[in-house]
């Protein structure tokens, strides 16, 4: 298992709930996306992916319940720490 994950303590049992986070909002409006690609962030970042058993970040997303692309997310992911930043920072 990754460094990163064992040092945020993640369970099996939280990475099964980021999973169904992501899947339910794959379908919502707008005033979710953010929320969706931030649960993306996470999954990403702690490597849930190989706490559930796939092979690749990009087998995860594969999922019929998420099909996105890798270069789509790295985009979302990209804009949303860009908008992070600025929002922490106090910036426009």
């Amino acid at each position: 298992m990754d460094i990163l994950v064992k040092q945020k303590n993640i369970t099996t049992d939280y990475a099964y709930e980021l999973d169904l986070e992501i899947k339910k909002s794959r379908a919502v409006t707008i005033g979710s996306f953010w929320f969706m690609v931030h649960k993306l962030w996470q999954a990403r970042e702690y490597r849930i992916w190989a706490i559930l058993g796939y092979d690749s970040w990009e087998a995860y997303l594969a999922q019929p319940e998420i099909d996105f692309a890798p270069e789509t997310v790295r985009k979302y992911i990209s804009n949303y720490t860009t908008i992070s930043k600025a929002i922490n920072n106090g910036t426009d």
